[in-house]
């Protein structure tokens, strides 16, 4: 089979079919995303284990079980879930930039056999913009980072919080009508109070901005960025690593908000693509 894997670079690798181990299962995949987190492992930024198949989202078939996993889960649709942010797929363990993946059946959730690929390879994303809008309601909420959850949530959070700033360089011109644009060195980080604040980006500045003292009750961590970032531990503050909704109940959202998807993905049918050139999220949609 073909992978994407790190060995100090990145490169797509011919491999055996991994091993099925006890309590795992032996996943056919349908799509694989690249993201910021593939960006930063090229890049240096991220270290995994030399080997490692890449791809942190993902969704595919279940073709073969293992010991001790229940027979009812063969030809199931699974996407991931981030229960554990000591095993996740394409960091921890390998994951879905791969004609194969063997995985822990609890690592995975079930969903709908007819829900399209692109959609959902990208629902566990959605999913945790909509546990954080819905978490931030009637909240403050500055979200830090400009990638796919980063503008899904601050769309979603537009009509629950009280109010949404987003910081980045520049005013990004698809969120005007969404949320406020605050410059990394606005005073207004410092001056306001903030209810939640979403960190989604492994931008070294928005940790300078914590240091500096910003006012916030809670920060609410991506956990993508928790299992390779800094640990941040809880000070003045409460600090929770979310873990999405289930994918099953995201569905709707992605599909209402499907514009959302395809204006912020790239695809591509081939897993020979320069990881620093493509855009993110770019799905790999596999020809079964």
């Amino acid at each position: 089979m073909k992978a994407l894997i790190f060995d100090g670079g990145v490169r797509v690798s011919d491999m055996p079919l991994p091993p099925i181990y006890k309590g795992h299962v032996l996943v056919e995949v349908i799509a694989g995303v690249s993201n910021g987190i593939e960006n930063a492992i090229y890049n240096g930024y991220v270290w995994v284990n030399p080997g490692t198949v890449l791809g942190c989202e993902g969704v595919g078939k279940v073709k073969y079980i293992g010991v001790d996993v229940k027979q009812d889960l063969i030809g199931k649709k699974v996407v991931p879930k981030y229960t554990d942010t000591s095993r996740i797929p394409g960091i921890h363990i390998n994951g879905f930039l791969s004609e194969y993946v063997s995985l822990p059946y609890d690592s995975l959730e079930v969903i709908r056999r007819d829900v399209d690929a692109k959609i959902a390879s990208v629902l566990r994303s959605v999913s945790i913009a909509v546990e954080i809008s819905n978490k931030a309601s009637n909240g403050r909420l500055l979200i830090m980072g400009t990638g796919f959850t980063a503008k899904l949530t601050t769309i979603l959070s537009s009509d629950k919080a009280l109010e949404v700033y987003i910081v980045a360089d520049k005013i990004i011109s698809d969120l005007k009508e969404y949320a406020t644009t605050l410059k990394l060195h606005s005073r207004l980080l410092y001056d306001k109070k903030w209810d939640f604040i979403f960190i989604s980006s492994l931008n070294p500045l928005y940790q300078l901005i914590l240091q500096k003292g910003v006012d916030v009750d809670e920060l609410i961590i991506h956990p993508l960025i928790a299992a390779v970032g800094e640990t941040i531990k809880p000070g003045k503050y409460k600090v929770e690593v979310v873990k999405g909704v289930e994918a099953s109940k995201s569905l709707d959202v992605a599909l209402k908000y499907s514009w959302f998807i395809e204006k912020n993905v790239s695809l591509t049918t081939s897993l020979e693509l320069t990881v620093p050139s493509i855009k993110p999220k770019t799905i790999w949609l596999r020809s079964l």
